[in-house]
């Protein structure tokens, strides 16, 4: 990381945990522990990282509902201990909206807990015209059904939103906002689904169709702003002296020789 910080001062980071918990997180090929994980921040925090985004997902093997909360509440003790510069953004998104087709998980789905709802293209096409992106997703797992992973990612959005929200990594005012799009699309989902069980052919899409438009509102950066997942960059980003000995030397290798 020293190393890192002198070469590139200017550095930003993305890591992707996946959960708070280790077993979780050794499931899906991340064999590293919550103390090797914390050093590696402290050692981002110490050598004055730019940015550091965390990434977490919902639907993965041995997660259940609770985890995915959990893993919400870890994100407040990585804010409080790592977070005071305002430098560490974490994020919590599904697994979506398929395990992709030709991938190890696809082809054993059991051996790693999941179920798979389609298989062919044909039914991966007609998912992707489903009301709503619940509709889209293409598995389910041993610890949560399709309605899980979808209302544990927004509950988790919505914990994690107030908690930056009350740390001043957002604005409150941009922290209510999140929080009023999530309760929508939490109740845009539930009359979706009141629909699709409801009612069948004709009826059902007239119905769908006059929630359309208002669903593909909802769907638009529900548990984070978009803007949250911009990089900090700087004007001068790009070394002149080298573009210019480029354009003036073309046939000269462009590296600087060590001394």
């Amino acid at each position: 990381m020293e190393e890192i910080a002198q070469t590139t001062p200017n550095f930003n980071i993305q890591i992707s945990p996946e959960s708070h918990d280790e077993e979780v997180r050794r499931a899906f090929g991340r064999p590293y522990s919550n103390r090797e994980l914390e050093s590696f921040l402290s050692a981002a925090v110490r050598n004055k990282a730019k940015r550091i985004d965390l990434f977490f997902m919902t639907g993965l093997p041995k997660q259940d509902y609770n985890s995915v909360l959990e893993t919400a509440d870890y994100c407040r003790h990585l804010l409080e201990q790592y977070g005071g510069n305002k430098t560490l953004f974490p994020f919590i998104s599904p697994l979506a909206p398929f395990l992709d087709p030709g991938s190890m998980v696809f082809e054993q789905p059991e051996q790693f807990g999941y179920r798979l709802l389609f298989r062919t293209l044909e039914e991966h096409r007609r998912a992707l015209e489903g009301p709503s992106w619940k509709y889209f997703l293409n598995y389910e797992t041993r610890w949560m059904t399709r309605d899980d992973i979808v209302f544990s990612t927004y509950e988790g959005g919505r914990r994690l939103n107030a908690l930056k929200g009350e740390l001043g990594i957002i604005s409150p005012a941009l922290a209510a906002a999140i929080d009023v799009r999530i309760t929508q699309a939490v109740e845009m989902m539930k009359r979706i689904d009141a629909i699709v069980d409801s009612m069948a052919g004709a009826e059902q899409e007239e119905a769908l169709r006059k929630l359309g438009i208002h669903v593909k509102e909802m769907e638009k950066s529900i548990v984070c702003d978009k803007r949250e997942l911009e990089w900090p960059t700087h004007f001068f980003r790009m070394n002149f002296l080298k573009i210019l000995r480029t354009i003036l030397f073309p046939g000269r290798p462009n590296i600087m020789r060590a001394s």
